[in-house]
């Protein structure tokens, strides 16, 4: 059940990232927001990665 939620997270951050991205690269005035977004998603993603090194350490451990 914890994968869904990873894969609806994920997924949503992508959109978001693209939406950011896509603002960037058509020039819009101003850029605050769409920078924050991705610096945003960038520590949630890095969040997801170090969530999923621990279990899988724990699940090696257990073994």
């Amino acid at each position: 059940m914890k994968t869904i939620y990873v894969i609806i997270i994920v997924v949503v951050l992508l959109l978001l990232d693209w939406a950011a991205i896509h603002d960037i690269i058509i020039g819009e005035e101003n850029l605050v927001a769409e920078y924050g977004m991705l610096g945003v998603s960038l520590i949630i993603f890095a969040l997801l990665i170090s969530w999923g090194i621990k279990m899988k350490r724990q699940k090696k451990s257990e073994s």
